[in-house]
């Protein structure tokens, strides 16, 4: 259980590391803040379902 514990808590922590370098990209175009939402999206939903297959201790 450890192991998907950490693995579930790495998602806010990443967000968090790259939070205050992706101000000014937004500033500029909504697009970026699309592909964003979009790269994002689908890292979770992989990183989620590995969690899946992490055995717990």
């Amino acid at each position: 259980a450890r192991s998907r514990h950490n693995t579930y808590l790495s998602v806010p922590l990443v967000w968090m590391m790259i939070n205050s370098h992706t101000t000014v990209p937004f500033a500029s175009s909504p697009v970026y803040l699309f592909v964003m939402i979009v790269i994002g999206w689908g890292a979770v939903y992989l990183l989620y379902q590995n969690t899946t297959r992490v055995k717990g201790f």
